[in-house]
């Protein structure tokens, strides 16, 4: 059986955050400006604390609190078609905060928004498992 993302994250009834896009900031100019780590910065696109409640539909699964990612709903999923990577792919990780060392990564050339069928998935990393 299929599931929408929302009633797939919401199915399990925790609490989750799923990223996307990660970018390295720009290059410094100056060694003051140097960062202590080439570490990706993440962007939050979607998170579910069913403290806050549920989205009350899909329309609102996609689109929620977009300028409060600290939301107990927050979902900006409504843009994920333009955080692609320069293949064309997504770069999802997928975090459970209570859990801390637990994220999932990965790779897939499908939009979930969109899309129910994932396609050119490929597995990258599995943390605290």
């Amino acid at each position: 059986m299929k599931f929408p993302l929302y009633q797939i994250l919401l199915l399990f009834k925790i609490k989750i955050v799923f990223s996307c896009f990660p970018f390295f900031p720009p290059t410094p100019t100056t060694a003051t400006d140097r960062p202590t780590s080439l570490q990706p910065i993440w962007k939050k696109v979607y998170s579910l604390n069913t403290i806050g409640g549920l989205f009350s539909s899909i329309e609102e699964a996609k689109k929620k609190n977009i300028d409060d990612p600290g939301a107990d709903l927050f979902s900006i999923l409504f843009d994920l078609e333009s955080m692609r990577n320069g293949d064309g792919l997504f770069h999802f990780k997928l975090c459970y905060p209570d859990l801390r060392k637990v994220a999932i990564e990965w790779l897939q050339s499908s939009n979930p928004v969109n899309e129910s069928t994932v396609a050119g998935y490929t597995a990258m990393i599995w943390t605290g498992m």
